[in-house]
C-alpha cells in the first residue's frame, strides 16, 4: 500500500509504502516533488525512509525543465552530488525536436553520451535522423551531432504520395495493392515480410533476414489471427519453431491475459500473465506464481516491484523506458531507441517489459502493445488499420504518429497525443481543446507577430478542469468551422500593435502562438473568486485590488455562430507595473468556462491598465458570458484576478 500526501491546492508532495497507521520511519517512494509556476512537475526526490512529516534524503533526485511556453527543455538525475542522467531538447520554429543531447549511466559506474540530430520535410515528417554523419534533407534539420559515445547510426526517411513511409527504419518498403497501404516488403528480409486479411489486418510477419521464411503463398512466416473486434488473438511462430501467444481482452479492449508458450526439444513451457488495473501482473509458469506492481506519479511510471525485487524507472520525454536503478540506485539497465522505437543500444538486462514510449514489449512475438493495436518497430507502422475515422495521420492508417516520432507519442494506439482531448493519458500542449479550435490554430498559416501577451490570451483551461465540462462542448458544423477559418485568416486582424516583438520578427507561425497560449493558460495562478454583485477589494494573486469591472457595448442581439462580437472590460485599481489583459470565454457549468475565445485585443491606457477592448469570434454557443481579467508579470506568467458573469 502506498499513502500520498497532497498540498492545500492538491498537488502530490510525496508518497511512502504503508496505509495512515504507519509508524515512523517509513520508506518513501518519491518525496520533494516540486512544481513549477505553471504547474508542470520540476523535480522529485526517489526513496530514502525518515519521518512522513520530514524530508528523507533520497536515494537520488530528478529535475526537469521547460521553455517559455511550456514544452520540456532538460531532465536530469543526480544521485549523491553527480549528474548520471541528462537529456536536452531542441526545437524548430513549428515544434519539431530537431536536436536530442542525452547522457546516460552504465552498469559499470561510468557515463555515455549521445547527441542526436534531426530534419523534417514540409509536412513535419522526420526525413533524417543520426547520432553522426551530416544532417540532410527536408526543410527543418537541427545542428550536426557533436560527438557520441554509443552505438552509432544515421538513418534518411522518404514517403510516398499517400504519407506511406518508402524507406523506413530497415531500409525500403513497398506495398501491395490489397490492402493497398499494407507493407509487404522490407529492405533488410529477403523474402516478403507481411500478408493482411480482407479487414485489412497483418496476419503474416516475417522479419527473418537470414532464412527462407516468408509471407508469399507459402506463408513460412508467424502466423496472426483476430477476434471479431479486430484483436490481435493468437500468434504462432515461423515454421521451424515451436513458440506461441494468445490473448484475452476485458470489455473495455484493455488486454488482461497473455499466455506464452514455448518447446525446446521434449520440453513445453506455458507462461499465463494477468494483468490487473494497469499497475500489477501476476505470471504463472508451471506451479510456479510471480507478482509485479508498478507504482505511478504524475502519469509516469516510476517504480516496480518483481516479487521482493524493487526497482526504479527512469523514462525520457516521450515516456520510454530508458533507465532502470536497483533499490540502492546502482544501475540495472539502460536502452536507447532509435526514432520509430527500435532498441539501438543496450546495457545490463530491463527487468520491466515497458520499452519504446512505455509501452509493453512482447518478446516472443517482437510486437508493442498499444491498447487499441500492437505495433511494429521494424517497419515503423501499427501491424492493424486505424478504425478511428477522425484521426488526422494523414492517408495512411497504418502510419505511426504523422512520421513524427521524436516529437509526439500514441499512447493508446488510435491517434497521436495531440489530436483529440479524450485521449489525454499523459499531458498535451492542447488538451481539451475541441476539434475546431485546433482546426484553426494547427495550420502554417502566419500571422504579425504580437507584443505584450496578445497571444496568451489564446488558451484553454487547465486540464484538471477541462475534463469535468469536456462532455458540454458545443463543436460548430462544418459551416461555422468554414466561416472562423475566413474570419481568422481573411479579415483584417484588428488592434494588432505596429511595434512587433523584435526577438519574433514580423509574422509567427499560428501554431506558435497557440502553444504559447494554452502553456500561458497552465502558468495562470488561478484564482476561483468569483466577484458576486457589486462586491470590490477582491484580492488578487500579485497582491493588487479589482476595483471595479465591467462590460459595456458590443454585443448584438441574437449573436449567431462566426459572429464576431466586442466588448470592452475597464478595470479600476493598480497592476503593479504588469500587463493588463481581458478575455471573453464561454461556460456552460458554474465557474468553469468551456473555452477562450479570443482571437484579438486593443488596448489604450497602457500604463495605467485602465481599460482593454477585446475583439472575440464565436466558436460555440453559450449560457453564460464571462470576463476574464488578468496581469502578465514579468517572467511572463499570468495572474487571474477574477471572472465576472455578464448576461
Amino acid at each position: 500500500m502506498v499513502t500520498s500526501q497532497y498540498d492545500n491546492n492538491d498537488y502530490l508532495r510525496s508518497a511512502y509504502f504503508g496505509g495512515a497507521g504507519t509508524t515512523d520511519p517509513a520508506t518513501f517512494l518519491v518525496g520533494q516533488i516540486s512544481y513549477t509556476n505553471a504547474g508542470q512537475l520540476a523535480g522529485m526526490a526517489f526513496g530514502g525512509t525518515g519521518l512522513t512529516t520530514n524530508v528523507p534524503t533520497p536515494v537520488f533526485s530528478t529535475s526537469l525543465s521547460y521553455d517559455g511556453i511550456q514544452r520540456p527543455l532538460t531532465s536530469t538525475a543526480t544521485r549523491s552530488g553527480t549528474t548520471f542522467w541528462s537529456q536536452t531538447r531542441t526545437y524548430d520554429n513549428v515544434g519539431n525536436v530537431i536536436n536530442l543531447n542525452t547522457t546516460v549511466p552504465t552498469t559499470t559506474n561510468g557515463t555515455k553520451t549521445n547527441s542526436q540530430s534531426f530534419c523534417y520535410d514540409d509536412l513535419n515528417r522526420l526525413v533524417w535522423s543520426g547520432n553522426t554523419g551530416t544532417p540532410t534533407g527536408g526543410n527543418h534539420c537541427g545542428l550536426a551531432p557533436n560527438g557520441t559515445t554509443v552505438s552509432t547510426y544515421q538513418q534518411s526517411y522518404s514517403y510516398d504520395a499517400l504519407d506511406r513511409l518508402t524507406n523506413g527504419p530497415s531500409g525500403s518498403e513497398t506495398y501491395g495493392t490489397f490492402p493497398a497501404h499494407g507493407a509487404v516488403t522490407l529492405g533488410n528480409v529477403p523474402n516478403q515480410y507481411a500478408s493482411y486479411d480482407a479487414m485489412g489486418n497483418m496476419t503474416c510477419r516475417n522479419v527473418d533476414t537470414t532464412s527462407g521464411h516468408g509471407c508469399d503463398a507459402a506463408q513460412s512466416g508467424a502466423i496472426m489471427t483476430y477476434d471479431n473486434e479486430g484483436r490481435l488473438d493468437t500468434w504462432v511462430a515461423p515454421n521451424g519453431t515451436v513458440a506461441s501467444d494468445q490473448y484475452l481482452y476485458d470489455n473495455s479492449g484493455q488486454r488482461v491475459l497473455q499466455r506464452a508458450s514455448n518447446t525446446v526439444g521434449s520440453t513445453t513451457t506455458t507462461s499465463d500473465t494477468i494483468s490487473f488495473d494497469g499497475f500489477t501482473d501476476v505470471t504463472i509458469t508451471g506451479g510456479t506464481t510471480s507478482t509485479t506492481k508498478y507504482y505511478s506519479v504524475g502519469g509516469q511510471r516510476v517504480a516496480m516491484r518483481q516479487d521482493g525485487t524493487f526497482s526504479y524507472l527512469m523514462p525520457d520525454f516521450l515516456g520510454s523506458n530508458s533507465i532502470a536503478l536497483w533499490a540502492d540506485g546502482s544501475v540495472q539497465a539502460v536502452q536507447l531507441f532509435s526514432p520509430f522505437g527500435a532498441t539501438r543500444y543496450s546495457d545490463g538486462t530491463m527487468l520491466s517489459p515497458f520499452n519504446f514510449m512505455g509501452q509493453r514489449l512482447d518478446t516472443q512475438t517482437g510486437l508493442l502493445y498499444y491498447n487499441a493495436r500492437y505495433y511494429d518497430a521494424n517497419s515503423g507502422r501499427f501491424i492493424s488499420a486505424d478504425t478511428v475515422e477522425t484521426n488526422g495521420s494523414g492517408l495512411d492508417p497504418y502510419a505511426y504518429v504523422h512520421g513524427n516520432p521524436e516529437t509526439f507519442n500514441d499512447p493508446t494506439g488510435k491517434r497521436r497525443l495531440d489530436e483529440n482531448p479524450d485521449d489525454q493519458e499523459n499531458t498535451g500542449n492542447d488538451s481539451g481543446l475541441p476539434f475546431v479550435v485546433k482546426d484553426l490554430l494547427y495550420g502554417n498559416e502566419s500571422v504579425a507577430a504580437v507584443d505584450g501577451g496578445e497571444d496568451l490570451v489564446r488558451n484553454t483551461l487547465r486540464q484538471n478542469e477541462i475534463n469535468a465540462i469536456e462532455a458540454q462542448l458545443n463543436e460548430p458544423g462544418p459551416q461555422a468551422r468554414s466561416t472562423l477559418t475566413n474570419l481568422l485568416y481573411n479579415e483584417p486582424r484588428p488592434g494588432t500593435p505596429t511595434t512587433q516583438t523584435p526577438n519574433l520578427g514580423t509574422d509567427r507561425p499560428l501554431s506558435d502562438i497557440y502553444n504559447d497560449a494554452v502553456n500561458a493558460q497552465s502558468n495562470a495562478q488561478y484564482n476561483k473568486q468569483r466577484l458576486a454583485g457589486a462586491s470590490s477589494n477582491v484580492r488578487s494573486p500579485n497582491g493588487g485590488y479589482v476595483t471595479e469591472t465591467h462590460l459595456k457595448g458590443g454585443e448584438t442581439a441574437n449573436p449567431q455562430i462566426g459572429d464576431q462580437q466586442t466588448w470592452t472590460a475597464t478595470k479600476g485599481g493598480t497592476c503593479g507595473g504588469s500587463t493588463i489583459f481581458c478575455a471573453i470565454g464561454e461556460t456552460k457549468k458554474a465557474d468553469l468556462p468551456d473555452q477562450i475565445v479570443v482571437v484579438e485585443k486593443q488596448q489604450s491606457g497602457f500604463a495605467s491598465c485602465d481599460e482593454c477592448r477585446i475583439n472575440a469570434y464565436r466558436l460555440a454557443q453559450w449560457s453564460e458570458r464571462r470576463v476574464w481579467v488578468g496581469t502578465i508579470d514579468a517572467n511572463g506568467n499570468i495572474n487571474w484576478l477574477i471572472f465576472d458573469p455578464v448576461r
